[in-house]
């Protein structure tokens, strides 16, 4: 059975100003998702056989009511995901080690100056590697995920060479919204680490569109599919249009409480 994936979009606030972020496609400007709407979300989510909660952003270690929805999911037999800058892992009480699982740590660069530039943040590079082992070493399963570009390529190598000792995997994504010919060089650089446990490598592709989950997609050659029901602070809840055979009841019985 494939494991169930419901993705919370806790709000699109951000102590960052990425020159890359996409908010997860988050159309709500400066809204909180409810916490007693994602409650229901995922009692309903947990009762139908799903497995994991992902919060998503923005930033979702910015977000009130974090630790509160976390104890649920928990509770409920669910793990929790965060996908997160990492800036502010070290503020977390000992609490939020016993209930997250695992971290998605986002990382665009490998040098101090130029992450500096692509996040927009004053917080030194080193304390976000300092966060991710800090979380490593606590038992958190800890991903750093990284976009491929021909400029960051040693800068790769030396995240899996500085991370990898740690048990923490890099994962190396592609530019949704670049064109064929990128994502044809991405898999050439890719290829080396099809077989290294160390690297988790995006197959998935969306050349040239510029949304991959609004359930809008053409033709499921351009989508990677997340298997994921999508939650939005505004209520709006989509489904991945592809690979989502078995969760679609899941997805129709929360999409009820958008509309009561």
């Amino acid at each position: 059975m494939k494991t169930y994936n419901l993705r919370a979009v806790l709000s699109d606030k951000c102590n960052y100003s990425c020159v890359f972020c996409s908010h997860d496609f988050n159309r709500s400007v400066n809204l909180d998702i409810a916490p007693d709407f994602l409650k229901e979300c995922v009692k309903v989510f947990a009762s139908l056989g799903g497995k994991k909660v992902t919060y998503t952003g923005g930033e979702p270690l910015i977000y009130p009511a974090l630790y509160e929805i976390m104890r649920l999911a928990k509770s409920l037999g669910l793990k929790n995901s965060i996908t997160t800058n990492g800036s502010m892992i070290s503020r977390q009480t000992e609490e939020f080690y016993g209930l997250a699982d695992a971290l998605n740590i986002s990382i665009p660069s490998f040098e101090p100056e130029i992450y500096k530039k692509l996040t927009g943040s004053k917080i030194p590079l080193e304390i976000i590697k300092e966060n991710a082992l800090k979380a490593s070493e606590h038992g958190l399963k800890v991903k750093i995920n990284t976009v491929y570009t021909r400029q960051n390529e040693k800068m790769i190598n030396m995240m899996i060479d500085f991370f990898s000792p740690h048990g923490i995997v890099i994962k190396l994504m592609n530019d949704m919204i670049a064109g064929e010919d990128y994502y044809i060089e991405f898999l050439k650089f890719a290829e080396k680490f099809r077989c290294d446990s160390r690297v988790e490598i995006e197959s998935g592709k969306n050349p040239g569109l510029e949304i991959c989950r609004s359930c809008k997609i053409p033709h499921p050659t351009g989508c990677p599919s997340c298997r994921s029901i999508w939650v939005y602070p505004d209520k709006r809840i989509t489904l991945c249009p592809f690979d989502n055979t078995g969760y679609d009841d899941i997805f129709s019985q929360i999409s009820k409480l958008m509309k009561s």
